[in-house]
C-alpha cells in the first residue's frame, strides 16, 4: 500500500505487508512481517497500532491525539526509527507504548502545547512483572511540556521459527527481526564496530534509501569504515543483520 489517505482494520491473512506515505486509521497486525515508511495516524478511540505476534518495522511515524500509539503483544517484535508524537487535547489515561511479553524499541519525540502530554511513556510486562517508564524518569529527556526518548529498548530472544526473507542482491536468507539499528551522524568519516554474531551491514540515508552494504563473508570483522564516496548525505542509519 502506498500514497493513501485512507484505510484501517485488522489484518489476519498471511504474507508480508508494506506501507509507504499513508495517512490512515488504526491497524492491527496478527503475525505478519510489516514494513512501514512515513505513516500518519491521528485517531484516539483505540490503540493506533497493535502488533499481535508479528514483526513490525517503522521508519518515520507521526501521530496526533491520545490513546496508545503502539501495543506489542504475544511475542511480537516492534522497531520504530523516528516517531513524532503530537499529543493534543485531553489528558492521557493510557501509556504511549505497551510492550507485553514481547520486544520493542523506539526513538521518539513528543510535542504538546496544552499540558496534556503522556505521563506513562512505556508500560512493559516481562515474565509477569510489569514496570512503567514515566515522563521525567532517568533517560527521558524533556521537550517543552513533553518528552523525548533518545532510544528505548525492551526485548527478548526472537522465536526460532520467525519468517525469513531473501534479497536478490545477496541471495541469502535474512531475518528482519534478528537485526539491530544504530543512528549514525557524520558516517562518512567514522569507523563502525561490527557486533559479534552479525554478518551483514547496510547503510540507509534519512529518506530510507540504501546507500551502501557490506558482507563479512563469514569472516570476523571487528570494525568497518564507510567509504567517503558512498555517503550521499552525512546522516543515516546503520542496520546490522545476522
Amino acid at each position: 500500500m502506498k500514497d493513501l489517505a485512507s484505510g484501517a482494520g485488522v489484518i489476519t491473512g498471511e504474507g508480508d505487508i508494506f506501507m509507504e506515505d499513508m495517512v490512515t486509521g488504526f491497524w492491527e497486525f496478527r503475525g505478519q512481517n510489516v514494513w512501514c515508511r512515513q505513516l500518519d495516524i491521528e485517531i484516539e478511540d483505540r490503540p493506533k497500532i497493535v502488533n499481535d505476534g508479528g514483526c513490525l518495522w517503522v521508519l518515520g511515524l507521526k501521530t496526533e491525539r491520545g490513546n496508545t500509539v503502539i501495543e506489542t503483544k504475544n511475542g511480537g517484535w516492534t522497531e520504530v526509527l523516528g516517531a513524532f508524537i503530537y499529543s493534543t487535547r485531553f489528558q492521557k489515561t493510557r501509556p504511549m507504548f505497551i510492550n507485553h511479553e514481547s520486544s520493542f524499541s523506539a526513538v521518539m519525540g513528543e510535542t504538546n502545547y496544552m499540558n496534556t502530554a503522556y505521563e506513562i511513556l512505556v508500560r512493559e510486562t516481562r515474565d509477569g512483572e510489569t514496570r512503567e517508564l514515566y515522563k521525567g524518569d532517568s533517560g527521558v529527556l524533556a521537550r517543552g511540556n513533553a518528552s523525548t526518548l533518545p532510544l528505548y529498548t525492551g526485548y527478548k530472544e526472537p522465536p526460532s521459527d520467525i519468517q525469513s526473507f531473501t534479497t536478490a542482491k545477496n541471495s541469502r536468507s535474512l531475518r528482519p527481526c534478528r537485526s539491530i539499528s544504530v543512528p549514525v551522524f557524520d558516517y562518512s568519516s567514522r569507523t563502525i564496530a561490527f557486533p559479534a554474531g552479525y554478518s551483514l551491514l547496510k547503510f540507509y540515508d534519512l529518506s530510507g534509501r540504501l546507500v551502501w552494504d557490506f558482507s563479512s563473508g563469514g569472516r570476523d570483522h571487528s570494525t568497518v569504515k564507510i567509504p567517503h564516496d558512498r555517503a550521499a548525505s552525512r546522516q543515516g542509519i546503520i542496520r546490522f543483520y545476522r
